[in-house]
């Protein structure tokens, strides 16, 4: 039997595990963000089977790509993000009909139908149309710029500004978010 181990086949089975909701949604991108920013000049080998990848030799490429924007935390955060992913697609890859997602315990996490779990509820799109305005401040423009910011190993947090963010509105952006911290303690 030969076994795919491509950098193709390995997208595939991050969309997979999506699709199919084997793995939290976040993990997900989190994995697949950290793999596009990391394994984007991998050699032909590497390209051919991720398994031969050199972990700390994409990291010092990711460096010398992006020497501005990447801190030693995020590219450390990166890193093992691609390696778990490697390592699960690996498993899958190895023992298809054997394989248990990442922290599932071979658990589905799909809930039986009309279960929905508080999330979901909170989720559930509302039966109130959104009015035209609502609908053009949340579209994308090209002035937007979408920010990823590991606020933790497991968590990527995103946050869409203007392009010409001035120090004011960074400063009532922070504010907020301070605000909505379940720790928040006005003084």
């Amino acid at each position: 039997m030969n076994t795919d181990f491509s950098q193709d086949a390995f997208f595939k089975f991050l969309d997979y595990l999506s699709d199919k909701n084997l793995v939290n949604s976040q993990t997900v991108r989190a994995w697949r963000s950290a793999a596009s920013r990391l394994m984007t000049d991998l050699s032909e080998a590497e390209k051919t089977d991720v398994r031969t990848i050199d972990h700390d030799l994409t990291v010092r490429r990711a460096v010398n790509r992006d020497s501005d924007s990447l801190s030693p935390q995020s590219l450390k955060t990166y890193q093992r993000r691609v390696e778990i992913a490697i390592e699960e697609f690996v498993k899958r890859q190895s023992d298809p009909s054997g394989y248990k997602p990442r922290g599932l315990n071979g658990q589905s996490r799909i809930k039986p139908s009309g279960e929905r779990t508080a999330r979901q509820e909170r989720m559930k799109p509302s039966s109130v149309m959104p009015t035209e305005k609502h609908e053009r401040e949340t579209s994308l423009t090209s002035s937007d710029l979408t920010l990823s910011y590991p606020l933790r190993s497991d968590f990527l947090a995103q946050v869409v500004i203007p392009r010409d963010l001035n120090v004011m509105e960074a400063k009532r952006l922070g504010a907020f978010l301070l605000t909505i911290a379940v720790d928040y303690q006005p003084q």
